[in-house]
């Protein structure tokens, strides 16, 4: 409440002025979204070889993501810990969450994002499998570092999806990488569960998320160069990125 009382004042600004940005930005984008509105858009988007890459990434990180979250207290008491000390050990994963961010942004300013997907989903996967060792400081620090590495993939994925798409396309783009996240990330879960009632531990349902994470690493280093500016699919992005410049520096 604190936060949104100040935002509401730091942030206010008049309908006039918004959309006059709004305007300027449309103006800036020149390519409007092609006849035939989203369908068409989505279409651009399903053809690109690239976008099935980023949804592989996106996806299969959301199943080892909601693997975890949703059987990780339940698998260290099933191996003997108390409710208390499982729910404890778990929740650790926020720290990693926190200091995330600023890491991973100032690497993803000096190397490719394909290598920050790899490497925080390398991290992840190393966290799990130290998670799974219900040993009371591996499964703390495995917690920890699957909080640290996952931040790096939604902040990331949204960079990506402007340096991958042309600017018409590129909410668009995002929006159904979300979308297959989300879809994954409901479905991932109820197949853990029906794996560990078939095994009858949870451990096999978090190896399963763990392999998961480990297949979208993959992914990650089957990734390729996003299109060079003035090139293929992105031809009117120097002039476009001129043009924001102006924008804001006149906002």
């Amino acid at each position: 409440l604190v936060f949104l009382v100040i935002c509401w004042w730091l942030l206010a600004e008049s309908p006039t002025a918004r959309k006059q940005r709004s305007a300027r930005r449309a103006t800036a984008a020149q390519r409007p979204l092609p006849a035939g509105g989203m369908l068409r858009g989505s279409a651009d988007v399903f053809r690109q070889a690239t976008f099935w890459n980023l949804a592989a990434i996106y996806g299969l990180f959301g199943a080892g993501y909601a693997t975890f979250i949703t059987f990780a207290v339940a698998y260290l008491q099933e191996q003997a810990w108390t409710a208390a000390a499982a729910g404890g050990a778990a929740a650790v994963w926020g720290a990693g969450y926190m200091v995330g961010p600023t890491l991973w942004g100032s690497l993803a300013d000096r190397i490719a994002k394909k290598w920050v997907f790899a490497i925080s989903l390398l991290v992840q996967c190393c966290g799990l499998l130290l998670f799974l060792t219900a040993d009371p400081v591996g499964s703390i620090v495995g917690a920890a570092a699957m909080g640290f590495g996952l931040i790096a993939i939604p902040t990331g994925m949204s960079a990506a999806a402007s340096d991958y798409f042309p600017v018409r396309i590129t909410g668009l783009a995002f929006g159904l990488l979300t979308l297959t996240f989300g879809l994954v990330s409901v479905i991932a879960p109820t197949i853990g569960g029906m794996v560990s009632d078939a095994t009858g531990t949870l451990r096999s349902a978090i190896l399963l998320g763990t392999a998961m994470v480990a297949v979208a690493l993959v992914a990650a280093l089957l990734l390729g160069k996003p299109p060079a500016a003035g090139s293929g699919s992105r031809t009117a992005e120097p002039q476009r990125r001129d043009e924001l410049s102006t924008d804001l520096g006149t906002d």
